[in-house]
């Protein structure tokens, strides 16, 4: 039988191992990903565990080990490269590996929250809304005006409605007539800034050359400066570099 060994939020510095999801069969189990959320018993509380391997045995006897009460995710929510640096910095800085796993989730995730896909709040039409014709509700020129909003484009957000004065209200009283209904519109993709930074000068010049040289490994460096010298400089321009 598969073994989650998982990072439960505690002061304790070590992993638990816990049984699959009592409705969860070997196959499905064994395929579980890390970084897969589960809700597990865990004293007398339930608590959001972070997968962190599957085993095939553990060091306890499987009769001892506790049932996960459910799985709160299908795929994971961070990448392999993030659960490496979450590792990478539970150990270099001797944290419990829960607690930094953790913060690489925001709170309503951390408290086992379903997660929402990243989006605006906006409207659409129904297909009843789509064969509404031109003029179809000529008692309520508010909820005409969304309507004809609605029909220059797939879906439109809360803000844009809100912009051309159409509250929340008109929203409403057109999805309890079916003519619209509530969807997420994909945001739109974050573009890099194109701005170079500051000129730097020798000094900061010269260590963000050192730091460059060396940024392929691990290593440690301090910056000695008093405040105001220029440090967060060199740290923002050694970032857009890597």
């Amino acid at each position: 039988m598969s073994v989650l060994r998982l990072a439960i939020p505690s002061p304790l510095r070590r992993l638990f191992d816990y049984l699959p999801p009592r409705d969860m069969n070997g196959s499905e189990a064994a395929g579980l990903q890390p970084g897969l959320r589960l809700s597990v018993p865990f004293g007398r509380r339930k608590v959001t565990g972070y997968l962190v391997e599957v085993c095939e045995d553990s060091d306890l006897p499987l009769a001892k080990l506790k049932h996960a009460d459910a799985l709160l995710d299908t795929v994971p929510l961070v990448p392999p490269t993030l659960l490496q640096l979450c590792d990478w910095a539970a150990r270099y800085y001797h944290h419990p590996a829960a607690e930094v796993l953790g913060a690489a989730f925001p709170r309503p995730l951390r408290e086992g929250k379903p997660h929402q896909p990243a989006g605006n709040p906006g409207w659409r039409l129904t297909t009843r809304g789509m064969g509404l014709p031109v003029g179809g509700l000529p008692r309520s020129p508010r909820q005409a005006e969304a309507l004809a909003l609605l029909q220059t484009a797939p879906a439109v957000s809360n803000a844009r409605f809100r912009e051309c004065g159409i509250s929340a209200a008109v929203l409403r009283e057109l999805c309890s007539k079916e003519l619209v209904e509530k969807c997420t519109l994909a945001e739109a993709p974050m573009v890099p800034s194109s701005n170079p930074g500051l000129t730097l000068n020798r000094e900061q010049a010269a260590v963000l050359s050192a730091l460059l040289g060396v940024r392929e490994g691990f290593s440690c460096h301090l910056l000695e400066g008093v405040t105001g010298a220029g440090k967060t400089e060199v740290y923002l321009q050694l970032i857009t570099d890597c």
